[in-house]
């Protein structure tokens, strides 16, 4: 973060790698206008928890998939350019694989890890007595975590999970669910609180 001078693009494939990068360029008093960097954005919740503290993405993805982004940066050209990419210890390595066969120069650094809650056994074993009607999931690792907390309750859980309406926050999650044996009843049309929302609503007026 103390050397975005070096890149020519700082590219963000989520909320929370925004989120804890913004931290981080705050407490060591990096100022995006102070950084000649071009950003991008996978979808527009990262891009809209980027512009509320200054860091305006000159490329928000319309497909907001690694494969998307990767898509419209290849596109505007990064051959010789050098990428920071910002994002979570564990993804998928498909933006970085594009971007470097179109030859860019990144530089993946994790910046933060997914670690399930301290209550994700006592949430599993509600989904498998039925408490819920509607879950919501905003990434394969939530899925992931949610039956590995789930131990012992494992058949109840995915028996609870069958039973309620399933909301995947986009392509890649839907995926997850679907290899599990749990489709979505709803894809979001965007990553952002509002189409979640709006699937949400959808799937329970069906």
């Amino acid at each position: 973060v103390a050397r975005l001078d070096r890149y020519d693009w700082l590219i963000f494939t989520s909320r929370g790698g925004a989120r804890f990068f913004l931290a981080l360029a705050r407490e060591l008093g990096v100022a995006p206008r102070a950084c000649a960097v071009s950003i991008a954005a996978i979808g527009s919740g990262t891009a809209g928890e980027l512009e509320r503290a200054g860091w305006r993405p000159v490329l928000v993805a319309g497909d907001s998939r690694s494969e998307g982004l990767a898509a419209e940066l290849c596109a505007r050209g990064v051959a010789g350019t050098r990428v920071l990419l910002v994002r979570p210890e564990t993804a998928r390595p498909v933006l970085i694989e594009e971007l470097e066969s179109a030859g860019a120069a990144v530089d993946a650094v994790a910046f933060y890890r997914t670690v399930p809650h301290p209550g994700a056994a006592e949430t599993a074993a509600r989904v498998a007595g039925g408490r819920y009607t509607v879950a919501v999931f905003s990434s394969p690792s939530t899925l992931r975590s949610l039956l590995d907390a789930a131990g012992a309750a494992l058949p109840a859980c995915r028996r609870g999970l069958a039973k309620l309406l399933r909301i995947a926050i986009g392509p890649v999650t839907a995926a997850a669910l679907a290899a599990e044996g749990l489709p979505a009843d709803r894809v979001a049309r965007s990553p952002d609180d509002a189409a979640v929302a709006e699937a949400v609503c959808e799937a329970a007026a069906d």
